[in-house]
């Protein structure tokens, strides 16, 4: 399959996607996304965790901290009440620099089916979109994706 760019990416040693250019995609696979299911929850439980540092090194334990630290929660907890992990099919593609990039085939919309938010973060480049638990590329961001998505999902339905 191969897919236009239509946004570039770029990095300080050069062009990695150019727009307009056509790329071949080498494998499509599943891989693992977390995303977030409650934004301010998640950073304010995260936010603790982060300071949660300075306490530890004054000799307290996780299993202590919610005495200094009011609502402070293990990483393992917040991971289950915020962030919800499915499998999805990413696409790999080889850039312009020689190294193969990893775009999830998942569109804004079905994240939000699935039950992710929107992120409020200060950055624009995340702001307005799913929020992640990590970096996620999706390929609607870089790549002419819709047409192909509609045409599997015609041809799942028998419609040519």
């Amino acid at each position: 399959m191969r897919l236009r760019c239509t946004h570039g990416m770029f990095a300080h040693w050069g062009t990695i996607f150019e727009e307009g250019k056509e790329y071949d995609v080498i494998e499509i696979y599943e891989r693992k996304v977390g995303f977030i299911t409650d934004y301010k929850k998640y950073y304010e439980k995260i936010s603790l965790l982060a300071r949660s540092r300075d306490w530890i090194s004054e000799g307290y334990t996780q299993e202590n901290l919610h005495e200094v630290m009011p609502g402070y929660i293990k990483m393992d907890e917040l991971k289950r009440l915020y962030i919800k992990e499915v499998m999805l099919p990413h696409a790999l593609i080889k850039g312009d620099d020689g190294q193969t990039n990893s775009f999830c085939l998942t569109s804004y919309e079905e994240f939000y089916k699935m039950g992710a938010v929107v992120s409020e973060a200060r950055n624009n480049n995340l702001r307005g979109k799913p929020a992640f638990e990590f970096s996620v590329r999706v390929i609607d961001e870089n790549f002419d994706y819709v047409q192909t998505r509609r045409d599997k999902i015609l041809s799942e339905i028998g419609i040519k």
